[in-house]
């Protein structure tokens, strides 16, 4: 599977709000940062799960739509319009 597979499962599983489904997308070793601060906001999938759960998934309404994607290598840069 490759890179832009993936990112398309975690896509369609964040606009599907299968949380399960969106979370085993992600590494066990998740790290989130919500720059400025240099400490993570979120590590691990535990807490992924947790944050989404009841920051984003319980919002009407929530839907990503991908208005580009660049793909170099093992790396994929989406332009979301959520």
């Amino acid at each position: 599977m490759s890179a832009a597979d993936i990112v398309q499962r975690q896509v369609e599983a964040y606009n599907d709000r299968d949380l399960n489904r969106f979370v085993s997308t992600y590494s066990e070793k998740i790290t989130v940062f919500r720059m400025p601060s240099i400490e993570p906001s979120i590590a691990g999938k535990s807490q992924l799960a947790d944050f989404y759960a009841t920051q984003r998934f319980n919002l009407r309404g929530l839907r990503a739509e991908i208005v580009s994607r660049i793909e170099l290598g093992n790396k994929v840069i989406d332009h979301e319009r959520v």
